[in-house]
């Protein structure tokens, strides 16, 4: 888990994104200025799995240039800013949880989802982003076939 942390900070180092840990009410924000991504990070995340998760969605906003503006007009917004965190959690999945790392561990663990977010140190509720992004992408095996090898 601390390699796939390191991994993001030198993801955003070699892209130039600049990180801060700052006293935020969110837990991270993401903002791009003068072609120019930045991430704040709160200085209350709950330790490495926490900051993991975090900084991975805000990278994923920059990497993926999913940004929204304010200046969207209202019957559009929603919409906008739906397409721009499914797009950075779509990146943060792929970077945290990729597809093969996955199916060994629901196979390993008999498919207790549980046990899976315990291997990769993170909540079943990611876990199930994690299944429904790749369900979504038609590249997850059903229960049957990943438990069946």
């Amino acid at each position: 888990m601390l390699d796939t942390l390191l991994n993001l900070y030198n993801i955003a180092e070699n892209k130039g994104i600049t990180i801060d840990t700052i006293n935020l009410k969110k837990k991270g924000v993401s903002i791009k200025l003068n072609n120019k991504c930045y991430i704040g990070l709160s200085n209350k995340l709950n330790g490495d799995f926490e900051t993991r998760d975090v900084l991975a969605e805000e990278l994923g906003h920059c990497c993926t240039n999913s940004f929204y503006t304010l200046n969207t007009p209202l019957p559009l917004l929603k919409q906008n800013v739906d397409k721009a965190e499914r797009q950075a959690k779509d990146w943060a999945i792929r970077h945290i949880l990729p597809l093969p790392q996955l199916l060994n561990s629901i196979k390993n663990n008999c498919g207790d989802l549980y046990l899976v977010a315990e291997d990769f140190d993170t909540n079943i509720d990611y876990i199930k982003d994690a299944i429904d992004y790749y369900t979504r992408k038609n590249v997850m095996p059903s229960y049957n076939e990943i438990l069946a090898d």
